[in-house]
């Protein structure tokens, strides 16, 4: 892994992004297009960011006397199109980081697309079982190597000898609105 400088819109100087892969990511070494965002003109009238390429981490770290040593790994969504990196993303990873919980967002790699709006053109494009499967594969690696570093070596063995074990936790932060 490689920690990149932090983003240009990091909100706090504890951000910083970790690349999940040495060069490019496998899987997609062909790919010729670039990460985009769209902050304004879409649908979810949130910003997204749509043709990753480049798999990252970015951490939002808690204010040291607030740390309690849990963590978290947010994948925001979009349909394997684009990726709600604000609403679903850097907005629930500060809201975990004041209540103490250092978070990992995942942007991990989508189906390219042609257009400055995602949304749109996934409505247009009809049937996208053959555009989306390649493409869950690849996130799916993302995620795995999201957590590599972590996962401890008894996992790997209980998952060799009885198949895959799928732990799943879902956090619907509240504002208190």
């Amino acid at each position: 892994m490689t920690i990149l400088p932090p983003a240009r819109s990091a909100p706090s100087a504890s951000l910083e992004v970790v690349r999940l892969y040495e060069g490019k990511a496998p899987g997609s070494e062909t790919w010729t297009h670039s990460e985009r965002e769209n902050r304004a003109n879409n649908l979810w009238n949130t910003p997204v960011v749509f043709n990753v390429v480049d798999p990252t981490l970015t951490v939002v770290r808690p204010e040291p006397a607030k740390s309690n040593g849990a963590s978290a790994i947010i994948c925001p969504g979009g349909a394997f199109f684009a990726l709600s990196i604000e609403s679903e993303g850097m907005m629930v990873a500060r809201w975990l980081a004041e209540r103490g919980v250092t978070s990992f967002v995942l942007k991990y790699r989508l189906v390219e697309c042609k257009t400055d709006d995602p949304t749109r053109e996934v409505m247009a494009r009809g049937p996208l079982d053959a555009v989306v499967a390649p493409i869950v594969k690849l996130a799916m690696a993302d995620g795995l190597a999201s957590v590599a570093p972590w996962r401890p070596p008894w996992l790997t063995n209980i998952r060799r000898n009885h198949g895959p074990i799928l732990w799943r936790r879902f956090i619907w932060p509240t504002t208190g609105r």
